[in-house]
Formats: C-alpha cells, sequence, structure tokens
C-alpha cells in the first residue's frame, strides 16, 4: 500500500488570499503581486515529481465570499494544481467551508427562506462553463450535508460543518447533529470495510479545541456536539481526517476510550493572508498525506505526514514546528505507552552507549524492529528518550528531524 493525498485547504480565493494572483481581476487594486501561484506551481514541480499524488483533498474555504468570479477563480487554480500534480479531475475532492456560504443572500425581510436557500448558488453551479471539481458535491449543499465516495484504494466521506453558518453568527463555529451522523452511519452500513482501503473523513471544522498561536486568544473553532462526531469516528473505523478552518497548522491523535488514537491533521491555510500577529508562529502550509501499509497487529494504517511553509522572502521549504506549528515529518501509526516503549528502547541504547560511548537514533531504528519506531509520535520518543537520559545520565544532541544523539555527559559531540 501507498497512497498519497496533497492537502490545500483554506485558498480564501478573493479579498482574503495572500495576494493578487489568487484574486479575480476586480477585486485585486491593493494587493501585492508576489505570483504566489507561480511559485506554488514551480515547488510542486520541483519537489513532488515524478513522485505520484493519487488525489488532491480540500478541505473547505475555497473562497474568501463564495462570489461567482471567487468560485471560477479557486476551481481554475485547483485545476492547475492537478495538471501540475498529473492528478485527474475526478480525484479532487472538497468540502464546502464557511467562508464558502454566499451571504450576500441573507435578508432579514425574507419570510420565505427563499434567498437563504440560494446560499450555495456558485458552488453548485457550472460557474462560467467550467467543469464540476471532483465527484458531484451537490449533497454535501443540502440536508443531511454529507458525501461518501468510494474508490478501490480510498473511502472519502465528506461533511458540511458550515451547513448552518450564517452573517448573525458571530463566532463561525461549525456544528455536527446527531441527525446527520445517524443518516450517514446508515449510509456507511452499505459500504463494506477492506484493508485495502484507507477510510478518510474530511471536514472543515476542528473535531477538537487547540491552542491558539497566541496565548491570549481564544478558540472558537472547535464544532459543537465534537464530541459525538469523535465518537462516530472510532466505531466506524476511520484512518485518517484532515480538516482546515482557522489557518494554523497541528497533527495530533484523537483518542477514544476504547480504540487506537485517530490521526488528525489541521490543515491551516495554504494561501489565505495570516494574521500578521502571528508572524514568526504561523506561516501558509502544504502537506502531502502518504499512507504506507495497515499494522497486523492493531489494523492501524502507518504513514507520514510531510508538510512545507512558504514565506515571501524564502519560498517554500520544510516546515519546522518551531517557527510554523507543525514539523516537516510527522509519522502516525501503531500506538505503543511510554512504559512499554522504554522497555523495548533502554535496552537498545544502552547497548549502543556501552560500546562507543554514544548512540543516534538511527541506529538505534535499526535494531529494533517490532513495533516500527519509525511510525511512533515524535514526542512520546523524545519522552522516553529523556527518562534514559536522566537516569543514565546521558545528553541529547538535536532533533528527530535532522538526527539525534544521546552521549555521555562529558563525552566530546560524536
Amino acid at each position: 500500500m501507498l497512497l498519497r493525498l496533497a492537502i490545500l485547504s483554506d485558498l480564501h480565493i478573493g479579498r482574503g488570499a495572500r495576494c493578487a494572483d489568487l484574486c479575480p481581476p476586480d477585486d485585486r487594486s491593493s494587493m501585492p503581486n508576489e505570483n504566489f501561484q507561480s511559485r506554488f506551481l514551480s515547488f510542486l514541480e520541483d519537489q513532488l515529481l515524478p513522485s505520484a499524488i493519487d488525489y488532491v483533498i480540500v478541505p473547505g474555504d475555497l473562497t474568501s465570499r463564495a462570489q461567482p468570479t471567487e468560485v471560477k477563480h479557486a476551481v481554475e487554480f485547483i485545476l492547475s494544481v492537478c495538471s501540475t500534480l498529473r492528478v485527474p479531475q475526478d480525484r479532487v475532492l472538497w468540502v464546502p467551508g464557511n467562508h464558502d456560504v454566499d451571504w450576500s443572500v441573507f435578508d432579514p425581510a425574507d419570510t420565505t427562506g427563499y434567498r437563504k436557500a440560494q446560499r450555495y448558488g456558485p458552488l453548485s453551479a457550472q460557474v462560467l462553463g467550467l467543469p464540476r471539481l471532483g465527484p458531484p458535491n451537490s449533497s454535501l449543499l443540502t440536508d443531511p450535508f454529507f458525501l461518501v465516495k468510494e474508490y478501490p484504494d480510498l473511502l472519502f466521506v465528506g461533511y458540511n460543518s458550515a451547513h448552518h453558518d450564517a452573517p448573525d453568527n458571530a463566532l463561525h463555529h461549525g456544528l455536527v447533529t446527531v441527525h446527520h451522523l445517524h443518516a450517514l452511519e446508515r449510509a456507511l452500513s452499505a459500504v463494506p470495510r477492506r484493508l485495502e482501503q484507507i477510510r478518510l473523513f474530511v471536514v472543515h471544522h476542528h473535531p477538537q479545541l487547540y491552542n491558539e498561536p497566541l496565548q491570549d486568544m481564544q478558540d472558537f473553532s472547535a464544532m459543537q456536539n465534537a464530541e459525538s462526531l469523535v465518537d462516530f469516528l472510532h466505531r466506524q473505523s476511520f484512518d485518517f481526517v484532515a480538516h482546515g478552518h482557522r489557518h494554523f497548522p497541528r497533527f495530533k491523535m484523537v483518542s477514544h476510550d476504547s480504540a487506537a488514537p485517530i490521526p488528525v491533521l489541521c490543515s491551516g491555510s495554504l494561501s489565505v493572508a495570516l494574521d500578521t500577529r502571528w508572524a514568526g508562529a504561523v506561516t501558509n502550509q502544504f502537506h502531502v498525506v502518504e499512507f504506507h501499509q495497515r499494522d497486523g497487529a492493531q489494523m492501524v494504517v502507518t504513514g507520514r505526514v510531510k508538510s512545507w511553509a512558504f514565506t515571501s522572502a524564502r519560498g517554500w521549504e520544510p516546515s519546522k514546528e518551531k517557527y510554523t506549528g507543525i514539523s516537516h515529518t510527522e509519522p502516525f501509526g501503531p500506538h505503543v505507552v511510554p512504559a512499554a516503549l522504554y522497555s523495548i528502547v533502554h535496552p537498545v541504547v544502552m547497548g549502543l552507549v556501552n560500546d562507543v560511548n554514544h548512540c543516534d537514533w538511527a541506529s538505534v531504528l535499526d535494531r529494533v524492529r517490532t513495533p516500527d519506531l519509525r511510525y511512533l509520535r515524535p514526542r512520546l520518543v523524545m519522552e522516553v528518550l529523556s527518562r534514559i537520559a536522566s537516569q543514565e545520565k546521558l545528553r541529547i544532541l538535536g532533533d528527530l528531524d535532522d538526527g539525534l544523539f544521546l552521549v555521555r555527559q562529558g563525552d566530546p559531540n560524536p
């Protein structure tokens, strides 16, 4: 199994975009013209080809105001990405976000609800003759607001967590209803579970709370009834969740009482003009999710999230958690508690240190084959290695991304 997804979230094509070339011509008057689009497509050609990307995933907020010209521009941009990555058009999978609701049709004087019913007009229409993105998505725009799409290697489930949003909803949090989850569960009961098929859930809003980039800010982004959604995701054995909305990236595991944790990618934003207060802590982001194999013992999927960050000065470069909120490589896979990992790693580390006074993490990985430590979460690995270092009077040099060593205190660097 090798499946690769490109994640492009929160494009905000229009006035919310970071530069003029991601905005319809009539709205470009005061925007910087840094040619982001060409730089992004060049990055895709240089970094990702000829490696195959199998699907392009867009977890919401394709546009800034859901106007027809913005939808047209967003479709053109996504199709240009597909062309560069050689991804067929029917393998573009997306969900709407709160910015994809056309608020201009909301009229308090309209007691019939006719105008409000047109809030998804630009998304649902074949705007200016453009081809539709991906499979028919009309079911995401009407009750019960979900789409189930099967491919031989992927089961895609998308949910519209912004279906309730309106101009008077000041916080624009997401919403998942029990009615929708019951309908989705009935739909999935007719879909056989296949071990060779990745079960992917895509939604716009957060299924859990995150710390804000600034400590004095509150996060109102988690969707209402998120606990019910998490229960549903575990019952249905989903392998991965991708979402967008708040423009800062995170990669976490969502735990449950009786099942293995589910990897959740909070995608950040590919191309929105970011809050200037976040400078030095958040950047625009692009991700590739790789699924490698399904672990035979725990039946969980192993893989990695690879992330790149964009700055005007340096363009696209590997992401670092310290500066951008997410590391360049984030593995996921079998779950091991710290005590069990300690018992596996401790004798291997000390055997290497006793032989040559130091060990590097790559050598530990080579010696320990079960479970595959390459897919353990970095924070878990560092927690265990820090415990070993404290007990055995070792120093930790470097990090997991760039190479990590454990050496005896007082010894020179290896």
